[in-house]
């Protein structure tokens, strides 16, 4: 996503899938770990959970994230 000017929101939201293409509910992810959210390469975690709001303070120049289960 490309956003052009300092007012902007948007919530990404991670997907798991288990073998054969079936989607997990946020109950089975649960039961298997959390989803962590890491920004531009960090090793630390920003944020847990299947979704991730971003908003305008969030996103200085440019940045990158990723979901990640874990557990």
């Amino acid at each position: 996503m490309i956003f052009k000017n300092t007012d902007i929101a948007t919530t990404l939201t991670a997907h798991v899938y288990k073998g054969g293409g079936v989607e997990l509910t946020e109950a089975q992810i649960n039961a298997i770990g959390t989803i962590n959210w890491y920004v531009n390469g960090s090793s630390t975690a920003s944020s847990t959970g299947i979704t991730k709001t971003i908003t305008a303070g969030d996103v200085t120049n440019k940045a990158d994230y990723i979901a990640a289960l874990e557990g």
